[in-house]
């Protein structure tokens, strides 16, 4: 007898890789200082989200931008009707926590970017299968319990080496997170460049997808010019 394996319905991650100089690196490590609060934290909670209106890193979100137009076309989308907005972009930066799963479902479409990775930093970006979704655990936890071996058909949760440079882009209700030894989550303060330069350093943003025109409906937003505040 002859089996065959058929493999449905594949997640997309999208890599992009970019090269990063000493003054790019510089010039993070004083952005952070600049959109921090007074403890040196700065991230989302602290109300500090608009990393990409800094018009020293206005080719970085280009390139990222285009690795999100690149996503989109892996997907069969015709970019060419679509707008790509970021809403929103923060610091993630930690020297000893990683990150608890957690996903950006309030957006379509996040990126996380790394300008800079200490040497002791080098930690895992791990993406989970949706529990809820179908797949090939047939009831909770049984794979966990019983598979000898993990590859990519029984995998329900798949961890990426992360490098300087590198731009990951997948859907916002993605679940992700960063494994570390340490307690997870729990936030860390830079006051200093020297401190900043012992951590793994993350740029994170989200992004909405609107439509160009009004001249259709094809279950996209209408463009943000379309709008209008109540």
């Amino acid at each position: 007898m002859i089996t065959e394996n058929i493999l449905l319905f594949p997640t997309l991650i999208t890599l992009g890789k970019r090269e990063v100089d000493e003054l790019e690196k510089e010039s993070w490590f004083s952005a952070y200082l600049e959109q921090s609060d007074k403890d040196g934290n700065s991230n989302e909670f602290t109300g500090h989200q608009s990393v990409h209106h800094d018009i020293r890193f206005k080719r970085v979100f280009s390139d990222i931008a285009d690795t999100i137009r690149k996503h989109l076309t892996t997907l069969g989308v015709d970019t060419n009707m679509i707008e790509v907005y970021i809403q929103k972009s923060f610091f993630n930066v930690k020297k000893n926590n990683g990150n608890p799963q957690h996903n950006h479902k309030e957006s379509h479409i996040s990126f996380t970017y790394y300008p800079y990775i200490h040497e002791s930093r080098n930690q895992q970006l791990v993406f989970y299968q949706d529990k809820d979704k179908v797949g090939n655990d047939i009831y909770e936890e049984f794979l966990d319990f019983n598979v000898k071996e993990w590859h990519n058909i029984n995998a329900t949760n798949y961890s990426l080496p992360v490098v300087e440079g590198n731009i990951f882009v997948f859907p916002s209700k993605l679940a992700h997170g960063v494994n570390s030894e340490s307690e997870i989550g729990d936030s860390e303060y830079f006051k200093t460049i020297e401190e900043l330069k012992l951590s793994r350093f993350c740029v994170v943003g989200d992004v909405v997808l609107t439509r160009k025109d009004t001249k259709s409906y094809d279950r996209l937003l209408m463009p943000i010019d379309n709008w209008r505040k109540f």
